[in-house]
């Protein structure tokens, strides 16, 4: 698995716009099995800031970026790329718990 974190940093001005357009581009990836899940989050201490994840099935998304399949979706940072602030790409290391 391979996950993709983007850190935006959204003006109040945009953010209508941005999760609108996000919201689009996220809803494509139910579509694709490579794609195992994605959050989109808002900082509680920074109301500008947003981080996305988004999780892949090991070298998938390399392959999807190869191919003209995803031209909206996010999978580097789209939609807003001029608010990316960060954008890395990590591996688990198996130490993990989740409770929902």
């Amino acid at each position: 698995m391979e996950t993709v974190c983007v850190r935006y940093r959204v003006p109040d001005a945009q953010q209508f716009a941005f999760l609108l357009a996000m919201s689009h581009a996220l809803k494509q990836l139910d579509r694709i099995d490579p794609c195992l899940g994605y959050d989109l989050s808002l900082a509680l201490d920074d109301p500008e800031l947003f981080l996305l994840r988004v999780e892949w099935r090991k070298g998938a998304r390399r392959r999807l970026l190869r191919s003209s399949f995803l031209p909206d979706v996010v999978i580097d940072g789209w939609p807003f790329p001029e608010m990316i602030e960060e954008h890395q790409r990590f591996k688990p290391t198996g130490i993990t718990k989740h409770r929902h």
